[in-house]
């Protein structure tokens, strides 16, 4: 179970910012294929950079753009720098442990207001003088005061008013400095002004809201409040210009269209629903945590700019495979609106483009040549006297063996047996005199002019023994294939927040259409992509009442609706859900106080079905002539001492009894060199079926209870249910139980149960130790490929420990085999990343224990980030060593081959 947690700070800051600490919490069957690399941030030391190989506890992702893989969403092999999933949100339960220190990957945006930060008072009517508990600032200066005309850039009204400024010679002087009066200043920009509870302002005006301290509206001797140019800039977004040939300043504020203004009033005095009519929300003013929405393996919210990974995977037994993974934003805009009944919606829609690579197929190849020494024998053997056989002259010679010969040409290049056995005669044919005197010439004959008779058997394989004369020692190959196709997804979302006074309520939607290239599967999918298209929006109801609407939303509303259970590696067509919480009463320092919301939803989608095969050849390639060992021969008549039997149908015959015999019997035993040439391939074809999910959740402040269930339509129909509760604590425990359970379970599907318990504990600001330990149990999991029973253990026992001090973070993990059946061998993994600066990360790893058949032995990764901006390009080089045991060969000496892949990705966002 992977989440993904946001973990805003609890108070608006003084300096109106608002940061964003994203994290994960892993998998325990993850830890042993993922020791993730860290990412670069504003963080001081790299202390949650690798804490989700011990889960679940929290490392470093990025918040915009982020992807389910990040880097290693591309379709490369696992290696030890796979980042955590980002399928799931999780809530903050641990926000009060984190909240003063730095963001991990922080979005640092200012931030004066939000729909989630207002008061709870209605939206009021124009108020344009405030009560001032304080004094404002004083100003002292030495400028004058001159009367100037002032208007907006795109207005046509101009207005005269006194300011406080001073000039040279009729050039502007200081003009950031130049004072405006603070009535001015409001009535120009029609701004609607409500005293709030906590002391602020708050300042509305069509198309634009902030909020501001009292005390930052500066006061001057003469002109009373006053507002600086330079405030105009910092806290209206509003640059100004002073043209001196007419005396007038310019106010240029991107918010503020004459136009649209007057098509809003039109608006709002034709349609009497709404206080405020629909009206978009600038960017700068919505936090990210409430637009945050899983897309595709990715994290998305109103942010978001379009980003592009791309990187090549390659080895010296690998294939070279090139991988991208890009997402576009298309468009992206949030509106809000209340209505007379005091209900307050914010709508959040947006398009995007994806494109990536998937695997579709991967073929490992396994070559082994033993060297061998072969033994073979041929026999030969012939019996011929006077005929006795009824209705046979007795006058004649007839044949007392079978006439049975190997054919050359017939031997089995798997076995070097013999396939074919020609009989050019039958057991009692006469025999020609001509074949008689031929048979009766030094050495083994079978007759003349075409008639054979006897047996001339060939076995060159009997036995063999390791070794021989080319060579002692066997060789190993190993060589894997990989295919990669692109796929491409357009995608919609739309988020609908809906408040009154007591609740909120959210509905979530996302359509997708799209296609892998060259899935066998792609007419069915492309006609079940239509159906979204008769499929509703998730609108969540709420009911209006006479009370304003509180905005200090619940924040795990958002948590909730990001927790809805979506398939691994899967592509959406139609998600839709409606979740709900109840809205505190005031804003929460405590957050573990705030109500649990739930939220229910329905996917529909493309998930991946992997078929594997296994094929095993073997053949014995000769590599010399054979070399005789011994031969024994013996051949003459009645005045020989050859004493020869035969048995015939029941009826045996012996030179005792026979008149006038003639025998031949000839055994040689041979050597020759060979190698056993066996191979082995391991194909595996993925495809995309259907997939229907159903499935809900109840997130708190500090735990996650989920339940889910769906069908996907492979071949077979795989049915599945299942539960997870996850528990974090404020003193640092984390634990988590999960279990599902599939009606025909495969290779990937299968039902599991699975715990996980972690505990950190503190050692100073900058260190702190973690240890975890989980355990993994499939009990139904299917392994029975091609008819072969495959041994891939994936059942453990972990325990993990993890000390990250400043900029050092050193890892332990071990794996204890033989407590549960089919569990991974004993198996010890250390780890170590230092960060050198903001701009380089190196990390390593290496396995002093692993009984494992297969294993990564060592590797390290460097990241190096292309500039000084959050948002700079990334280049990561990865390597990894693995070993692959092959049991041993007859001469009793271990088999095994490694190899080194390598990986290199550049991120950018544009």
């Amino acid at each position: 179970m992977n989440y993904l947690i946001y973990y805003p700070d609890l108070e608006a800051k003084t300096n109106s910012e608002s940061e964003i600490i994203v994290a994960t919490h892993s998998r325990f069957t993850d830890i042993a294929e993922n020791i993730t690399s860290s990412h670069f941030s504003e963080l001081n030391s790299p202390e949650f950079n690798h804490l989700e190989n011990f889960a679940p506890e929290y490392s470093s992702k990025d918040v915009k753009n982020n992807s389910k893989k990040d880097i290693t969403n591309l379709t490369v092999p696992e290696t030890i720098f796979n980042d955590a999933s980002f399928s799931e949100l999780k809530p903050q339960q641990k926000e009060l442990e984190f909240r003063d220190k730095k963001p991990i990957v922080a979005e640092k945006k200012i931030i004066n207001s939000s729909f989630l930060e207002s008061n709870n008072n209605p939206i009021p009517e124009n108020e344009n003088k405030p009560s001032f508990s304080k004094k404002g600032i004083e100003i002292k200066n030495n400028f004058k005061l001159l009367m100037v005309k002032i208007k907006l850039k795109n207005s046509s009204a101009i207005a005269s008013i006194l300011v406080s400024a001073k000039q040279d010679n009729s050039q502007t002087v200081n003009l950031g400095e130049w004072l405006l009066p603070y009535n001015e200043v409001i009535k120009i920009l029609k701004l609607n002004i409500t005293n709030l509870p906590d002391g602020k302002l708050e300042l509305i005006t069509s198309g634009f809201v902030t909020h501001i301290e009292k005390q930052k509206i500066h006061k001057d001797s003469q002109l009373g409040l006053v507002f600086s140019i330079t405030d105009l800039q910092k806290i209206f977004n509003i640059n100004a210009k002073f043209d001196s040939t007419n005396n007038l300043i310019i106010l240029d504020a991107p918010w503020f269209e004459e136009d649209v203004k007057e098509e809003r009033k039109e608006n709002v005095q034709a349609n009497e629903n709404y206080i405020i009519p629909p009206r978009t929300i600038p960017n700068n003013q919505v936090k990210i945590f409430t637009t945050t929405i899983p897309l595709n393996g990715r994290i998305i919210n109103h942010l978001s700019e379009s980003e592009v990974i791309s990187g090549l995977s390659f080895g010296d037994a690998q294939n070279t495979t090139f991988d991208v993974n890009a997402i576009f934003r298309l468009n992206s805009q949030i509106t809000e609106n209340l209505t007379k009944d005091n209900i307050f919606t914010v709508e959040q829609t947006g398009s995007y483009l994806q494109l990536q690579m998937v695997r579709t197929t991967s073929e490992s190849t396994i070559n082994i040549k033993e060297p061998k020494t072969l033994i073979g024998t041929q026999i030969q053997l012939s019996l011929i006297a006077s005929c006795t056989l009824p209705g046979a002259n007795p006058d004649s010679l007839c044949a007392y063996t079978p006439s049975l010969v190997t054919e050359a040409n017939s031997l089995n290049p798997q076995t070097l047996f013999p396939t074919k056995f020609l009989q050019p005669s039958k057991f009692g044919e006469v025999v020609t005199q001509e074949s008689f005197d031929a048979i009766k010439q030094p050495g083994f004959q079978l007759g003349e002019n075409g008639q054979q008779v006897g047996l001339d058997l060939l076995f060159p394989n009997v036995g063999s023994t390791f070794e021989n004369a080319q060579s002692n020692k066997t060789s190993v190959a190993r060589n894997e294939s990989i295919e990669n196709r692109p796929a491409g997804f357009y995608s919609t979302v739309r988020q609908v927040i809906k408040v009154n006074d007591t609740e909120a309520v959210i509905g979530r939607t996302v359509r997708g259409f799209g296609l892998v290239l060259d899935d066998k599967n792609i007419s069915l999918n492309t006609a079940l992509q239509l159906s979204h298209l008769i499929f509703p929006d998730a609108e969540p109801e709420i009911t209006g009442g006479v009370n304003p609407p509180n905005k200090n939303i619940n924040r795990n509303l958002f948590f909730a609706a990001n927790n809805a259970w979506i398939p691994a590696n899967s592509f959406t067509i139609y998600h839709a859900g409606i979740g709900r919480a109840l809205t505190p009463k005031k804003k929460l320092i405590d957050m573990r106080q705030a109500a649990a919301a739930n939220f229910e939803s329905m996917w529909f989608g493309f998930s991946p079905v992997t078929k594997r095969t296994f094929i095993s050849i073997f053949n014995y390639e000769l590599t010399s002539p054979s070399r005789m060992i011994n031969s024994e021969c013996a051949e003459g008549g009645s005045n020989s001492n050859i004493d020869f039997s035969s048995s015939f149908n029941g009826q045996n015959f012996s030179t005792q009894t026979l008149n006038n015999f003639y025998s031949q019997v000839y055994l040689t035993i041979f050597n020759q060199d060979a190698n056993l040439i066996s191979s082995s391939q391991f194909t595996e074809k993925t495809s995309y079926v259907p997939h229907l999910s159903i499935g809900g959740n109840i997130t708190g402040a500090e735990d996650i209870f989920r339940y889910y269930g769906g069908i996907l339509a492979g071949d077979n129909v795989n049915a599945y249910l299942g539960l997870d509760y996850t528990k974090n604590t404020l003193r640092g425990l984390t634990y988590s139980v999960a279990g599902i359970a599939y009606t025909n379970p495969d290779y990937d599907y299968y039902s599991n149960i699975k715990a996980n318990l972690s505990q950190k504990i503190n050692l100073s600001k900058n260190s702190h130790l973690l240890l975890s330990t989980g355990l993994n149990y499939a009990f139904d999991r299917d392994t029975n490929i091609g008819g072969i029973i495959f041994n891939s253990p994936i059942n453990s026992v972990i325990l993990g420990a993890r000390a990250n001090m400043g900029n050092v973070s050193f890892g332990l993990l071990n794996y204890f085999g033989g407590i549960l059946p089919d569990s991974i061998q004993n198996t010890l993994r250390t780890d170590l990343t230092i960060k050198f600066n903001n701009n380089f990360i190196l990390s390593g790893y290496y396995t002093p224990i692993n009984e494992s058949l297969s294993r990564s032995r060592y590797g390290m990764e460097a990241k190096f980030k292309l500039g000084e901006n959050q948002n700079s390009p990334i280049l990561s080089f990865s390597w990894n060593n693995n070993e692959y045991k092959l049991g041993t060969d007859s001469g009793n000496n271990n088999l095994g081959v490694g190899n080194n892949t390598f990986t290199l990705f550049l991120k950018g966002n544009f």
